[in-house]
Order: structure tokens, then sequence, then C-alpha cells
């Protein structure tokens, strides 16, 4: 019987890879590093604002030094506290991020240099650092990484980050950009032609990263409260976590200070449960983790 539910269970995997359309995926180059017994920190939050050509016209996250060094800070002290409880179970520690924007991510990245450079003056064991881009590296630098007032912070900090870049799955997407760079332009084409939307790849990156994901891991994020403009950024990221790790385990930043036009008030799942029960936003058949592969 045991035989006879393993194929069944391996005929049903497969019919449902092939239904998936994803087009981009990520293969870890480390698959060794992932451990049952690792605790995984999921880091998802916004970007500092990019005022090139109008693209973000609502101020939400200023690229300003008291705001950048607020939030680094505040990150700092909810990463700490999750390591400190980790730690106590005798566990590994993994920070994961949501790809390595200016930013959230890369302030939870320099926590994680940070502690590393005194874990390591102590002798104990570093922390583990996992980041997957959406598109090829250079092309992400220059859209989600090299501006602002910041960039060479941004991008100093950036350098020091091992990435996994995307590849094609679909074969026809393969055959037609066979040795291309995957950069963001050719990524939206391929998107276009497989009738997706652009910032698509932000939806197939975040379940690539959230099935790392078990419940006892844990969620941060600096998020506004707020519905998306569309698919793939943080409420995105959250919506999905919320079904896999527990609920105690998902922590947001206090935004005071952070982010302009927040929400006021402290963040659970509990606003991200009552967003989707929005009128305005009906993500159901984009917000599922499909197989991961």
């Amino acid at each position: 019987m045991g035989i006879v539910a393993e194929r069944v269970r391996q005929v049903r995997q497969n019919i449902t890879s092939t239904r998936r359309r994803d087009v981009l995926r990520w293969v870890d180059p480390h698959p060794e590093k992932l451990k049952d017994n690792t605790t995984r920190v999921f880091v998802t939050g916004h970007m500092v604002d990019d005022k090139r050509m109008g693209r973000q016209p609502t101020p939400r996250f200023p690229d300003t030094a008291e705001a950048i060094e607020t939030a680094k800070t505040r990150i700092g002290e909810k990463l700490d506290f999750i390591y400190e409880k980790v730690l106590g179970e005798g566990k590994p520690f993994e920070v994961v991020l949501c790809s390595g924007s200016a930013g959230t991510d890369l302030l939870a990245l320099e926590w994680v240099l940070a502690k590393n450079t005194t874990l390591r003056e102590e002798g104990k064991p570093e922390i583990g650092i996992r980041a997957f881009l959406p598109y090829a590296k250079d092309s992400f630098v220059e859209h989600s990484v090299a501006y602002g007032e910041n960039s060479g912070k941004w991008s100093n900090t950036f350098s020091q980050l091992d990435v996994v870049e995307p590849q094609f799955r679909r074969r026809g997407h393969r055959a037609i950009y066979e040795g291309a760079t995957l950069t963001k332009a050719l990524v939206d084409e391929a998107m276009r032609i497989a009738g997706k939307k652009k910032n698509q790849a932000y939806v197939e990156l975040n379940n690539r990263m959230l099935g790392f994901l078990r419940k006892q891991d844990y969620v941060l994020a600096l998020w506004d409260g707020k519905l998306p403009n569309g698919p793939g950024g943080t409420y995105d990221s959250l919506l999905k976590a919320g079904k896999v790790v527990a609920e105690d385990h998902v922590l947001f930043v206090d935004t005071d200070g952070i982010l302009q036009n927040a929400k006021p008030g402290e963040r659970s799942m509990n606003d991200v449960a009552q967003l989707r029960r929005s009128e305005r936003w009906h993500p159901r058949k984009l917000f599922s983790i499909g197989p991961i592969h």
C-alpha cells in the first residue's frame, strides 16, 4: 500500500507541475544548506521611495538618513529578538531576503553582516543569508538598488550579498532566449508572451522563497498596512506567509517615523485578512503556493 500511495503522490505532483504556468525558476547552488533544523526568518518590506521618472508618486518610505536609520534600528531590534529566541532553542539561524532591494531588504542584510562579524570574533556559528532575484543581477541593481541619495550605500551593501539569478522554466522561453541575460526588460517581455503582468516575476519569486518556510519559521515585515498597487509586493508576501507560519511568528516593524501615509496603529495578520476580504482586491488566483522546484 505504501508503494501505491507513493506512486499516486508522484502522479498528482507531476500533473500539478504540468499545470503550473510559472515562467521563471531558481536553482539553488547550495541545496545542502537547507537543513530541516534551521529556523528561517523571511524578511519582506517596502523599498525606499524611487523618484526616477515618477515611478512612485505617493510618498511612502523617504530616502532620508533619519527614516533609514530609524528603520535599521527597529529591524535590528526585531531580528535580535528572534535570534535570541531561536538561539535559546539551540537551532541554526538563517535570514531569507525578498530579493535585496534598497530599503527593508538591505537594512536586514546590514544587520546580518554586523552580527556575523561579532559571531566570528566570538567563535560562534554565523547566520546564513539567502536571496533570490527576479531578474539578472546587473539589471536588478540598476532598477532596484542603485538609485536615490543613498545609492552608494545600497550598492555597497548589496555587493556583499550572494544571490541566485533566475532561469527560464518554460521550454519555449528557454529556446527563444537561449544564452541571453535575463534583464528586467526581457523578463517583462517573457511574462507578456505568457499572458502575465509585468510584476508577476515578483509573484513567482515570492512563491519560490516562501517555499522554504515551515510553521516554526518567522516572518518580519515593514508594511504600511495598505492595499497594494498590484501583486508581488509586501502584502503578497504576507498573505502567502500567513498560510504557512504560526500567526505569532509574523512580526511587524513599527512604521512610525519611517513610512509616510501609513495606516495608523500596530500591524497584525488580522489587517492582512481584512484586506483580503475587501471588495477592492481579489487576489485569490494569484496568492496560492504551488509546488516548489
